[in-house]
């Protein structure tokens, strides 16, 4: 599942070529990371980009230094995000419907084309969606006791890690999603 996936994202990584306004001003405030040396504030030709949340440019960054400033550089950490994403599913529909689920699972999620459309963009919803499915897959773990309380700490680190991804919504989905959750299950304790 994994070679798979990483025969279809990081194979075709290479190409097209950065044309989207936004995806070309993303991958500009990645090379200014590199270039300026500056990791805490984004900028875009000079002037500073407040807008986004850092991780996916820091990831993009460190590609640049590692790979030098191309479209594969560009795309590898979304080709990672994705192969670290179908790992997730997998795990997540093996443990609740066994081995074949997970595969399925796994494999949905890989094939799927508008998972393949959002890699071709930088954009973050790759590396979001793989943060949110950790954080939901321990929080069950724990509150189905099948893992020790202090695990619902990978839950809240993924959810700093989701807000460091794309903003405060790594704390509104899930917790709005826990909300309902013990809403419907009058789990409150």
């Amino acid at each position: 599942l994994l070679l798979l996936t990483a025969l279809i994202y990081v194979g075709s990584a290479w190409n097209p070529s950065l044309q989207d306004d936004a995806d070309a001003a993303h991958a500009e405030a990645a090379r200014e990371i590199v270039e300026r040396g500056d990791w805490v504030t984004l900028h875009i030709n000079g002037v500073r980009y407040l807008e986004k949340a850092p991780l996916m440019y820091w990831a993009v960054a460190l590609s640049y230094k590692i790979f030098g400033f191309t479209e594969f550089a560009t795309r590898l950490p979304l080709a990672i995000g994705a192969m670290l994403l179908v790992a997730a599913v997998y795990y997540f529909g093996r443990w609740m419907g066994g081995g074949r689920a997970g595969l399925y699972s796994g494999l949905a999620t890989s094939s799927g084309l508008g998972f393949y459309l959002f890699t071709r963009i930088m954009i973050p919803e790759v590396i979001i969606s793989f943060f949110l499915t950790v954080a939901f897959y321990f929080f069950l773990k724990v509150y189905l006791g099948e893992l020790n309380a202090r695990w619902v700490y990978v839950f809240y680190a993924c959810m700093a890690a989701a807000v460091l991804t794309k903003g405060l919504i790594g704390i509104v989905f899930p917790c709005g999603a826990l909300f309902v959750f013990v809403l419907l299950t009058k789990a409150w304790g």
